[in-house]
């Protein structure tokens, strides 16, 4: 589905991926791990059309994604729940989701405002709220149900449960874990490994902007102390 070749990017003069590979198939959870400053974001926002790919493949569904502006990499199927959340602040709950709106694809069962609201029973609560006025939690599940909306092929999640209390994040991965049952394909950047192997089909670690460890659920616990040691400060 998604195919990550010798990617290398950056911002003006400054080289932040120098070779970043991975790969995403058809119903997977692929994870990309590695120490704040090592090239994650940037990674996304390379492959979402945010910086330009000075070099290497970016491929979607066959489709080549590399100079393409973020809204025709968006149209392709991708959807980012970005760090940070960014939510429209000025807008309500109902009206963040209804805003972005799409099924491009035709999907028989699409996205709808209605199954938002049974992903996260919270924020059918607080739909007439203003986004602002959102905890950081229902926040960050509002950026899901968003993303969501927009009925991707691919979901991004950057940072999906940094920041947050531990109920909430238990919440985002249960919603991780009820999207993978539905087929959906997921790339999610976050570094808590035990809640990882409870979702992720394969994971890759980033460090100094190159790939430098991949491996499925059992290398990863047969390797624990490798990945770790890539983890830490």
């Amino acid at each position: 589905m998604l195919r990550v070749k010798n990617l290398t990017s950056g911002y003006d003069r400054s080289q932040i991926l120098f070779d970043i590979s991975f790969e995403v198939g058809p119903g997977e959870v692929v994870c990309l791990m590695g120490r704040n400053g090592m090239g994650k974001t940037t990674t996304v926002r390379a492959l979402m059309g945010l910086l330009p790919a000075w070099d290497g493949a970016v491929e979607f569904e066959g489709r080549r994604l590399t100079g393409l502006s973020a809204a025709r990499v968006a149209r392709q199927g991708l959807g980012l729940v970005p760090e940070g959340r960014q939510v429209f602040s000025n807008l309500t709950v109902h009206e963040n989701l209804l805003v972005v709106a799409a099924n491009r694809r035709g999907e028989a069962q699409p996205w709808t405002v209605d199954r938002v609201y049974e992903l996260f029973p919270g924020l059918h609560e607080r739909n007439g709220s203003y986004a602002n006025l959102l905890s950081g939690g229902e926040q960050q599940m509002l950026a899901i149900g968003r993303a969501l909306m927009t009925n991707p092929r691919l979901l991004i999640l950057d940072e999906a449960t940094e920041g947050l209390a531990p109920v909430i994040r238990d919440q985002i991965w249960a919603c991780i874990g009820r999207l993978r049952q539905l087929g959906q394909s997921i790339v999610v950047i976050d570094k808590h490994i035990q809640r990882l192997l409870e979702v992720a089909d394969r994971f890759f670690v980033v460090e100094k902007g190159r790939t430098v460890w991949s491996g499925a659920p059992s290398r990863v616990r047969a390797e624990e102390a490798v990945v770790k040691a890539y983890l830490s400060v």
